[in-house]
């Protein structure tokens, strides 16, 4: 039963790391044009 809690528990942190990956990726991307304009 642990086994596949700690399965599970991987998966919801490679959720977790690819949804900030995304957010600070988008978020760079708005900053970079602020401060260009």
């Amino acid at each position: 039963m642990s086994f596949f809690f700690a399965l599970d528990q991987e998966k919801h942190f490679y959720y977790f790391m690819e949804w900030i990956y995304t957010f600070f990726l988008f978020h760079g991307v708005f900053l970079y044009y602020f401060i260009l304009l």
